[in-house]
């Protein structure tokens, strides 16, 4: 991390972000201050990976936007290795726009790099409710076999199964 208690690490993704044929890393870092007290981040870092490496120099660098939002609880890549440049899909479960703490999930697409402002992200996905803390779990992957890739949502403090059943969605593309 750059910062003492960052939590970097605390989600991965590896994918060919840039299509160049080489793995690049993505990296959250939910305990991260420059953006707001607790607002998170996360970080592309584009391979070769080797060694120790400062994500002070990373290629492209998400802030949350609040304080609180715990921006980079959870990191995936959006689209099919090996068809080029691919989406970040960047979880902010304290996000507050749709109540405290409702969560959310930011879309990014291709090609990402510099500093990357999420109130300008491609699409927003805000948790329903108070407390549902969507985006705390995130992934992509093609989950109805029509060749596109969609996206996963996990939303633990969703309660209508009851006091923190918690909720998965899943955003089809196309």
């Amino acid at each position: 991390g750059e910062l003492p208690y960052d939590h970097a690490g605390l989600s991965l993704a590896t994918s060919d972000m840039d299509g160049d044929g080489v793995e690049d890393v993505l990296v959250g870092a939910a305990g991260n201050d420059s953006g707001g007290d607790r607002g998170g981040a996360a970080y592309l870092v584009l391979g070769p990976v080797e060694g120790e490496t400062s994500l002070s120099g990373a290629d492209a660098t998400f802030l949350g936007l609040e304080d609180g939002d715990a921006t980079g609880t959870s990191v995936a890549a959006l689209g099919a290795s090996g068809s080029g440049p691919l989406d970040v899909l960047v979880g902010a479960p304290g996000h507050g726009a749709g109540g405290p703490h409702a969560g959310a999930v930011f879309l990014v697409r291709a090609p990402v790099s510099g500093r990357v402002d999420l109130a300008r992200a491609d699409a927003t996905c805000l948790g329903e409710d108070q407390a549902d803390q969507a985006g705390a779990a995130i992934a992509s992957g093609d989950v109805d076999g029509d060749g596109l890739a969609d996206v996963l949502i996990g939303a633990p403090g969703e309660d209508a199964g009851g006091p923190y059943a918690g909720a998965a969605y899943v955003l089809r593309e196309g």
